[in-house]
Parts: structure tokens; sequence; C-alpha cells
């Protein structure tokens, strides 16, 4: 006999814990590599972009950030890096960058990959794309 007011509170307790759910969703994170070189990338205000690029720290080369108008596109934290499947010495890897969508906007988002303390050479490689912010 207590049967049915135990399954309608299993009920609200389903769905509350569904609504707390979709609460905390926000908009999903977007992840770029590579194969988006020169391209365009929408996010909304709040929205995290990683950006990974191949790289080898041995080699004294590392992924610098040269352009981003921090107002629109903000870094989080400090770049990471991931070693890649073999694990030898001096082997490569991805360097992992992640920024946050701030406020609506604009701006190019360049990256180079250079020796930090040959700052008169050119990059041996550069990343770039556009990133658009809506709200």
């Amino acid at each position: 006999m207590t049967t049915k007011p135990v399954r309608r509170a299993l009920r609200w307790a389903l769905y509350l814990l569904a609504m707390l759910a979709v609460a905390g969703c926000g908009p999903a994170p977007r992840t770029v590599t590579e194969i988006d070189r020169g391209s365009r990338v929408r996010l909304r205000v709040g929205q995290t972009l990683e950006v990974r690029l191949a790289a080898n720290p041995t080699t004294g080369y590392t992924w610098d950030l040269a352009a981003v108008d921090r107002t629109v596109l903000q870094p989080v934290d400090e770049p990471r890096f991931e070693r890649g499947r073999k694990q030898a010495l001096g082997s490569g890897g991805t360097m992992i960058w992640t920024f946050q969508a701030q406020t609506p906007g604009t701006t190019v988002l360049r990256l180079e990959y250079r020796r930090l303390w040959e700052i008169q050479e050119p990059p041996a490689d550069t990343f770039e794309i556009t990133v658009q912010v809506d709200e």
C-alpha cells in the first residue's frame, strides 16, 4: 500500500536529479588541431576552446602564444604537454592550450612554434585561426 507514495517520491527524485544535471550543462568544449589551421571557429561566451598541436619540447621548441585579444578569448592556466604513445626519451607528443570565450567579438588566435631564446629567428611553424564569440 505504500508502493504508490514510494514510486511517486522516486519519480520526483529522478526528475530533480535530471534537472540538476541539465542546469550544470553549458556549451560543449571545442577542440581544434593542425587540421583546423586557417579556419574560423565559432564559440559562445563561457565555452572553452582546446588547441592540440604536435610538439617535442626536448628539441627546445614549444608553442608560444603570439596573438589573441584577451578580452574576447582568455588563456586558461598554462599550456600542458601530453606524451605520445612512444615513451622513449626525446619522443614528441601534444601541446595543449585551453582558452575560454569571454565576451562577444572576433579575434585571431596565433601560436608560433619556436625556441623562446631565438627571438630574432622566424618560427619553425605557425598555427592561426579566427575565433568568433557569440552571446
